[in-house]
C-alpha cells in the first residue's frame, strides 16, 4: 500500500509508458526533478536512449506496473490506451491497489471514463490528464494540463505535475480533462483556419500590386491570434502549414 498523500520524488517511483516526442521529453523532466522512473516503449531504442539519462527500462508493461507507485502514459490513440491498460499483460492487471494512473494521451472522453471505471474496480486511481502545448514547451516545463478524476488524488500528484507543467487544472470527473483538450483543439483549428483565409486575402491583394511592406506593421503589432501560429506551423496539416508559412514570411 502507498500513502497517496505523498508524491514527492523521495517517496515514490514512477512508470512511464510511451516514449515518443512528448513522452520522452516528459520523462527527462521527471528524471531532472529526481524521480526514479521506469520506462516502457514498443520501440526499444526509445527506452534505451533514456537509460543513458537515468531511466530504468522494462521489457513489458506488466514489469513496469508492478514496480511503480504512479504510472503515466502518453500513447497514440484509444486503441493503444486499451492495449496498455486492459488484457492479461495490461497495467490494470498487474498494478498494485492504490496505484495512481495519469493517462495523458489524446483520446476520447468515453475511453477515459472506461479506463477509470476499470481501474476503480481494482482499487486503482485513474486520472485523465490531457496535455496542451508543444514539445519545446515540455522541454521548458511550460505545458498546461487538464485533469479529470478524483480531486483528492489530483491535489496529491501536484509535485509530479510541477516537474513538467506550468499550470494544471482539475475540471471535474473522469473524462473532463480529455473533453477540454478536444475543446481547445477545436478552438485552435478554427483560429488557424481563420488565419489561412486572411493569408489568402493578403495574397490576393499582393497579386493586385498592393505594397507588401504596408502590411508589415500590422502583423508585427497584432494581437495574440496573430502571434500564436508560427510555433504551431510544423504541426499543421501540409496544406495549412504551407499557407501559414506564407503568413510568417509576410511578417518578416
Amino acid at each position: 500500500m502507498m500513502n497517496t498523500n505523498s508524491f514527492e520524488a523521495t517517496d515514490i517511483t514512477l512508470g512511464f509508458i510511451g516514449l515518443g516526442n512528448m513522452g520522452s521529453r516528459i520523462v527527462r523532466r521527471l528524471l531532472y526533478a529526481g524521480y526514479k522512473t521506469f520506462v516502457y516503449s514498443v520501440v526499444p531504442p526509445e527506452a534505451q536512449a533514456l537509460r543513458k539519462e537515468g531511466a530504468i527500462s522494462c521489457a513489458t508493461v506488466a514489469e513496469l506496473a508492478k514496480q511503480s507507485h504512479v504510472i503515466l502514459s502518453c500513447v497514440t490513440d484509444d486503441e493503444a490506451v486499451r492495449s496498455v491498460y486492459t488484457g492479461p499483460e495490461g497495467v490494470l492487471r498487474h498494478a498494485r491497489p492504490e496505484t495512481v494512473v495519469l493517462e495523458m494521451s489524446t483520446i476520447s472522453p468515453e475511453t477515459s471514463r472506461e479506463i477509470a471505471g476499470l481501474g476503480m474496480e481494482r482499487g486503482i486511481y485513474v486520472l485523465d490528464v490531457a496535455i496542451s502545448g508543444s514539445t519545446p514547451a515540455v522541454e521548458r516545463g511550460e505545458v498546461i494540463l487538464f485533469a479529470g478524476g478524483n480531486p483528492n488524488i489530483y491535489d496529491g500528484v501536484a509535485p509530479v505535475f510541477r516537474a513538467f507543467a506550468k499550470k494544471f487544472f482539475h475540471l471535474g470527473p473522469s473524462g473532463a480533462g480529455t473533453t477540454m483538450k478536444l475543446v481547445v483543439n477545436a478552438i485552435l483549428g478554427v483560429e488557424m483556419q481563420a488565419i489561412a483565409e486572411a493569408v489568402a486575402l493578403g495574397a490576393a491583394a499582393r497579386r493586385a500590386r498592393s505594397e507588401p511592406r504596408n502590411r508589415h506593421p500590422v502583423f508585427r503589432s497584432g494581437g495574440s491570434a496573430l502571434e500564436a501560429p508560427p510555433g504551431r506551423i510544423p504541426h499543421c496539416p501540409a496544406r495549412l502549414g504551407s499557407v501559414l508559412r506564407q503568413w510568417r514570411a509576410l511578417r518578416l
